[in-house]
């Protein structure tokens, strides 16, 4: 075996200094149990001058650094003789403190700490994924076909749980245990609580565990802990148990989940008043349409692994699944693109792909010109929105197509805009905000044969004709809200919103287009079928004129080189990043449109 060695020294009284001036040093490297161990130490600054280096020690004998997990993902902990040891959680929770050997020394004003890792570590998933349930299980198979075998992924799935219940010496859990691998997880999780000083009960809704992996926990549970079986006690004793837990851990039922609860499943779940972290997803949410059945008890943590599942992103379940972790457990990105994938989930590294290089022998005409044909006597806000962002996606020139007083409205706001007509200079057009429903005006615009974005009141003429698109051969991005949806596809919010990726797939394939379904996690669908998915922004986009920035900002993309597909996936992202950046400025309430639509373009991956 091959062992890597990572060393680091410290000055202890520079982390003194940090500790003095106030304790964002200490949130932002040490967990609760590390910062509690210091506190409580005599001279904290020497405690946490060894555990900072620890952890440096401990990425330098990984050889990554800091570049894919966190400081608070490596927790320093001590044994009850006081020996320093690694205990790897959140991203690193897949990871044995087995596999690291630690010492800490202090001398004079320095720290020191060495770290001896055996594990191999390739580095973190930079793609996420969203998987089925099907997907899911060939995933597994082909780890441990290939690379871990299975019961050492049960061991990772287990310890992933685990670290979700802080500290456990001394209190009470209950593990509810299905008799497949969900359950198989539970027992295992069980063992590890035990171990650490908790009081275990282990409650089966049915029978013993079935799967060859579940038996191998279940034949090694540590004497000391309780196990029951729902069918073969008196049920007080088990709500007696259940009540008088300090937290629950809900393994009865994973991903593979259908039909509904069986009544004792129910009865099981009802008993929880406690903090609760289900395993995969919690019992009885159906993993690929995001449906439940009747009986699921709320979590307050749902740990999934490799990868999320719709359901983590699609309602009714998601409000059940309480803060979504994904575990990383040991399964590689090429065996989860080996096993298929229903959606991509946007982040930095998936944007960064979609972004055209800008080269520096450059002019205005280098990046396009977008047409806008937007706004209304009623509406004249919307053009401004749009064309506000539009100008700081990067594309080279705007104008404006709309009617007088729009324009003299966008005039005296925005210089920076061309308002007499640019007809074959355009390369793309966007129509559709504010503009009321001018079946001609879509006609005319999409005639030109041009990448075009089609919104708002666009949307709402092609529901009336359909047949419009079929003008258009270029590439075309439909922006719609679940409302503008049902109207495209004539059912109702929802049909839409109780099956938002196949809607959004089925409606692109069919009409060669991308289809950007507006809603919290956004979809957006290519005409080839991919699908991604946002997890960024927040309620504080709820706001009349959001839409607007947001398709201004997609269309300037487009006109400026992106495809249509990175310009959606870029401008949901870069959208979401300021709203989260400005909610730490204004308060989720306190911001506007138009102060999304001043920053927006900072957040391009190349500009970050």
């Amino acid at each position: 075996m091959k062992y890597k060695v990572g060393t680091d020294i410290e000055e202890i009284a520079r982390i003194g200094d940090l500790l003095k001036k106030s304790d964002a040093f200490l949130k932002r490297c040490f967990t609760e149990n590390e910062i509690s161990y210091i506190e409580n130490k005599g001279k904290a600054e020497e405690s946490a001058a060894g555990m900072f280096c620890a952890k440096e020690a401990f990425s330098k004998a990984l050889g990554t650094g800091f570049s894919n997990f966190g400081f608070r993902d490596i927790e320093i902990l001590h044994d009850d003789k006081g020996k320093p040891y690694i205990h790897p959680v959140g991203r690193l929770a897949y990871m044995s403190s087995s596999d690291f050997e630690l010492s800490i020394s202090h001398s004079g004003n320095y720290a020191t700490a060495t770290v001896i890792s055996s594990v191999v570590y390739t580095g973190l998933n930079k793609r996420e994924y969203i998987m089925s349930s099907g997907q899911m299980k060939t995933a597994d198979k082909l780890t441990h076909e290939r690379i871990v075998p299975s019961v050492k992924l049960m061991e990772n799935a287990a310890r992933a749980l685990l670290s979700e219940f802080g500290t456990v010496k001394g209190k009470k859990a209950v593990i509810l245990c299905g008799s497949g691998n969900n359950g198989g997880d539970g027992v295992c999780l069980a063992s590890m609580l035990f171990e650490k000083g908790c009081l275990v009960s282990v409650i089966f809704s049915d029978n013993k565990p079935l799967s060859a992996d579940s038996k191998y926990y279940f034949d090694r549970l540590k004497e000391g802990i309780d196990v029951l079986f729902y069918s073969s006690i008196n049920e007080s004793r088990i709500r007696e148990v259940i009540s008088e837990a300090d937290f629950a851990a809900d393994c009865i039922f994973g991903t593979g989940f259908s039909g509904n609860l069986p009544e004792n499943a129910k009865k099981l779940l009802s008993y929880i008043k406690c903090f609760t972290v289900a395993c995969d997803v919690p019992s009885g949410v159906r993993s690929d349409d995001g449906s439940i059945s009747e009986g699921v008890h709320v979590a307050d943590v749902t740990v999934t692994f490799g990868a999320a599942k719709p359901c983590h992103y699609l309602y009714p379940a998601k409000d059940f699944c309480g803060k979504i972790i994904v575990a990383d457990i040991g399964i590689p990105n090429d065996i989860i693109e080996e096993a298929g994938f229903e959606a991509e989930i946007i982040t930095e590294s998936t944007v960064k792909d979609f972004v055209p290089s800008r080269p520096e022998n450059s002019n205005k005409g280098t990046f396009g010109t977008l047409c806008l044909s937007c706004g209304s006597e009623n509406m004249p806000g919307a053009a401004l929105l749009a064309l506000k962002a539009a100008l700081v996606s990067g594309v080279g020139l705007c104008t404006v197509e709309s009617t007088e007083n729009v324009k003299k409205l966008l005039q005296s706001q925005v210089p920076e805009a061309i308002y007499p007509s640019s007809s074959g200079r355009e390369t793309a057009v966007l129509v559709g905000c504010g503009l009321t429903k001018n079946k001609e005006e879509v006609r005319r615009q999409l005639e030109k044969n041009l990448p075009t974005l089609l919104d708002a009141d666009a949307l709402n003429v092609l529901a009336d004709d359909i047949s419009l698109l079929c003008l258009n051969d270029s590439p075309k991005i439909l922006t719609p809200h679940p409302l503008e949806m049902a109207r495209l596809i004539r059912k109702t919010v929802s049909d839409v919103e109780s099956n938002r990726f196949g809607i959004a797939r089925n409606f692109a394939e069919k009409y060669q287009c991308v289809l950007l379904l507006k809603g919290h996690h956004t979809v957006i669908a290519s005409p080839d079928g991919r699908l991604w998915v946002s997890k960024s922004g927040n309620s504080g986009l709820a706001k009349g004129g959001s839409g607007d920035v947001l398709s201004g900002f997609i269309a300037g993309l487009l006109a400026s080189g992106f495809s249509a597909e990175g310009a959606a996936v870029c401008g949901v992202f870069c959208q979401g990043r300021a709203s989260e950046f400005l909610t730490e400025k204004k308060g989720l309430r306190g911001y506007t449109p138009s102060d999304v639509a001043s920053i927006i373009g900072r957040f391009i991956p190349e500009c970050i």
